[in-house]
């Protein structure tokens, strides 16, 4: 055989190797899609993940692809059909940060396994059967979250002329969380009147802020819902600007500017996330994983004269966690 000839019969093979070498590339690689809202850049749950998941799996995630896919609930998109088009891709797992992307998740996924936090009940909600062991591959971290109530109390207790008080959430913690307990049923009790404004977005509780009777509330409340986490600064910034102490569901918005927090230690959740991730990638079945859940609160105020507030009552600062002077 001649060395051309040679040569031609072995290009066939020198391909099949090349084809086998890709094929194996691809499949040490695995695929993370993670639902969130509008973009990466907007929603900062992308970013956390994938920072908790290069601390807790450094090797592994060297070995992940991270995708996006929006699933906001607004006019014109449709978050179901979103979700559907990026499954296509077949990512090995699917990360919802909320109890809506969960509920979401378990209608569309076929079988992907989902790794979810929330502040709904799991099971309440409809997207697990069981805290411990379920037969749908669902795992995750649920922040138990029925404190406006507490909240309300807190922010009376440490200003005590308030009478009136706007709350600001989404709709799925109204639907989900709030329903079990109305926020406005907790303020009758404690003497005061609450009034609830449901929005979706930062620009519809910028709109809410630039109404003048806004102005009119001795004080706000901010549960810790997925809007919150889009709109919290500017909140923050409009409150300050006119005086009015604000308690929100965070304990990081208090660092930056917010009077007050009460709020389960959530320091946990992304590094719990990340950890339940790596053990589902790892061939776990997510549903053999009990669904994690905290059991400490924090309260958190301001008590520095750069709040332009008065002083909150001495009992609260004393019962206070933290104190930012």
């Amino acid at each position: 055989m001649s060395l051309t000839r040679r040569t031609l019969s072995l290009m066939p093979l020198a391909f099949t190797a090349l084809a086998l070498t890709a094929s194996e590339h691809r499949a040490l690689r695995r695929q993370v899609l993670l639902m969130g809202r509008k973009s990466p850049s907007s929603d900062g749950s992308y970013a956390s993940f994938i920072k908790a998941m290069r601390k807790v799996h450094a090797k592994l995630t060297e070995r992940l692809d991270f995708r996006f896919v929006d699933v906001e609930n607004r006019a014109g998109h449709d978050p179901a059909a979103a979700l559907r088009r990026a499954l296509e891709f077949r990512p090995d797992l699917l990360l919802a940060p909320n109890g809506e992307f969960a509920k979401l998740a378990t209608e569309v996924s076929g079988g992907v396994p989902i790794v979810f936090s929330s502040y709904v009940h799991p099971v309440q909600a409809g997207f697990a059967t069981s805290m411990l062991r379920r037969e749908a591959a669902i795992t995750g971290v649920w922040v138990s979250e029925h404190l406006d109530g507490k909240r309300l109390e807190l922010l009376r207790d440490a200003y005590p002329a308030i009478q009136r008080v706007g709350v600001m959430m989404d709709a799925s913690w109204r639907q989900l969380a709030d329903r079990l307990a109305p926020v406005e049923a907790a303020a009758r009790d404690l003497g005061m009147t609450a009034q609830v404004f449901v929005v979706e977005t930062a620009e519809e509780a910028q709109a809410v802020l630039d109404e003048p009777s806004s102005r009119d509330f001795d004080g706000w409340v901010l549960p810790r819902s997925y809007m919150a986490v889009l709109a919290t600064p500017l909140i923050i910034k409009r409150l300050r600007e006119w005086k009015k102490p604000l308690i929100v569901g965070n304990t990081a918005d208090v660092r930056n500017g917010a009077a007050m927090s009460y709020a389960t230690d959530t320091r946990f959740i992304w590094p719990s996330l990340a950890t339940l991730a790596g053990r589902v990638l790892a061939g776990e079945h997510a549903g053999r994983i009990p669904i994690q859940r905290p059991q400490r609160y924090v309260l958190a105020l301001r008590a520095g004269r750069d709040t332009g507030l008065p002083p909150p009552s001495a009992e609260v600062v004393r019962q206070a966690d933290l104190v930012f002077r």
